[in-house]
């Protein structure tokens, strides 16, 4: 049965084969643009320079967050207190129950001394960071581009909105560090351009 059709299909295609009927008329070549020499030709005409990168990086890495500026030192103590949303297991074993409140610095430690503070504030506390060698400054104004630029011995982050509330800062320049389970925020004292450092 199954020759029976094989032999039947064959004759049909015979039967039915194409022929070439010629040309009509005026016959063009096919031209078409090879879509590779065209995106070859686009991107050799973007040409990109060191320096455009260099202000696109400047542009993206300037932080503007406004904070007030210190006139007077004020020392703040809190403690961060974190109220569990749901029972935490870990391995099968509850370690928080839902409504828990946790003293979060007596389970985390900062190693680090945070300054939040404005780039033109920076000299002011050169020495402070070389006294205190984990220091980390947090720009709320500045380019953190140009400031890793100019001091390289130096870490700058920028102060985001978020991190500067979970630090309580109020103020700038606010030292912010731990002792034992308290945040303590420092709000140094600037005025005519210099940081009246309390240390």
């Amino acid at each position: 049965m199954y020759f029976l059709l094989i032999a039947l299909l064959l004759s049909l295609y015979t039967t039915f084969a194409l022929e070439n009927l010629g040309v009509y008329g005026q016959i063009y070549r096919i031209e078409e643009r090879s879509i590779l020499e065209e995106i070859k030709k686009k991107a050799s005409k973007q040409t990109i320079s060191y320096k455009d990168i260099e202000r696109a990086i400047s542009k993206a890495s300037t932080i503007d967050i406004e904070l007030p500026v210190s006139k007077t030192l004020n020392v703040r103590k809190h403690k961060v207190i974190y109220t569990v949303p749901q029972d935490v297991y870990i391995g099968g074993r509850l370690i928080a129950k839902k409504g828990d409140r946790i003293n979060v610095l007596k389970k985390v430690k900062l190693h680090r001394i945070y300054v939040v503070l404005n780039d033109y504030m920076i000299p002011q506390f050169l020495d402070f960071a070389r006294r205190y060698p984990n220091t980390v400054f947090l720009i709320a104004k500045g380019n953190i581009y140009e400031l890793d630029k100019k001091y390289k011995d130096h870490k700058f982050y920028g102060a985001l909105p978020q991190v500067i509330k979970a630090l309580r800062v109020r103020a700038v320049p606010s030292i912010v560090y731990q002792r034992e389970d308290l945040l303590y925020v420092v709000e140094v004292p600037w005025s005519e351009g210099k940081a009246l450092l309390p240390f």
